[in-house]
């Protein structure tokens, strides 16, 4: 089985393929906050049907090369097939980018095809921890990691910073996925298709009960995830791209331009068919 970087790729150009992509209308990076403490999380690329892929942009602290992308207009006009093609690039500034064309991408599909996102179910909440679970985070929630410790749940979450290590009875903070061979249950944030290490962390989640991929960003194809163990995908839709873009300068929250989705493995008929139903490229 190819990475899954590769086979995000080799999606789009199946979809490329299949059907005639509408052209990159605009990337967005927001301008430096004077504070740090004030920084924008996230960026998007725009297709010119109004299709939004959200991206994270504080990998790397990548956000001055962003701008400097934007600046040159490279991608301005050009089909988001060619920005996605760099999701198999070491560059985080390249993989930043083709993930926001592959989440436009989705976006411009998912819609295309009618398929009817579920806006009802909470992603998180299909975590629910149960006695007897062992709990498996890659990433921070906050949220739940204070619903978790409050039921004296096992809980192990996995970090990229080797100082933020710790351990106590019942809560593990470590670097090695390999402690997520114990867990029940897994939940991931998104950001984890940019710095190459989902591969490595869905392997050690082989024992798990449910999986789940989620975050702002996760606005791709579920398909290699689901490929791979994976069972359940929270993204973001934007269904508004103006009032989107209105709120990320003012720095206000997305509020109705977003909605928050869930696909879960059972039901998604896959790529393939979604795209059965639609007539050949123009």
């Amino acid at each position: 089985m190819p990475g899954i970087s590769h086979r995000y790729v080799q999606i789009a150009e199946a979809i490329a393929d299949r059907i005639m992509l509408p052209p990159i209308e605009m990337i967005y990076i927001p301008l430096p906050a004077d504070e740090p403490g004030c920084r924008q999380k996230f960026g998007a690329v725009v297709l010119a049907d109004g299709s939004v892929g959200i991206m994270f942009i504080l990998m790397d602290d990548t956000t001055p090369q962003l701008q400097q992308c934007v600046e040159s207009q490279r991608y301005q006009g050009k089909s988001p097939l060619l920005m996605a093609r760099s999701f198999t690039s070491t560059d985080p500034v390249q993989k930043t980018l083709a993930l926001g064309a592959l989440n436009a991408i989705a976006r411009f599909i998912l819609h295309k095809c009618g398929y009817q996102l579920d806006y009802t179910t909470d992603s998180m909440a299909l975590f629910n921890p149960q006695p007897g679970d062992v709990m498996g985070m890659v990433g921070y929630f906050p949220p739940l990691v204070g619903r978790i410790r409050e039921a004296n749940i096992p809980l192990t979450v996995i970090e990229l910073k080797e100082e933020l290590a710790r351990r106590e009875p019942g809560f593990i903070v470590t670097t090695d996925a390999r402690e997520l061979r114990r867990c029940t249950k897994v939940l991931c944030t998104s950001t984890v298709l940019l710095n190459d290490s989902l591969d490595d962390i869905l392997q050690n989640c082989r024992q798990a009960e449910r999986v789940a991929i989620i975050g702002p960003t996760a606005g791709f194809l579920p398909d290699p995830l689901f490929e791979r163990g994976v069972d359940t995908i929270g993204g973001t839709f934007i269904e508004d791209a103006n009032a989107f873009l209105e709120n990320c300068r003012e720095q206000e929250k997305w509020g109705p331009a977003a909605r928050k989705y869930c696909i879960r493995k059972e039901g998604y008929p896959g790529y393939k068919t979604l795209l059965a139903g639609l007539g050949t490229r123009d």
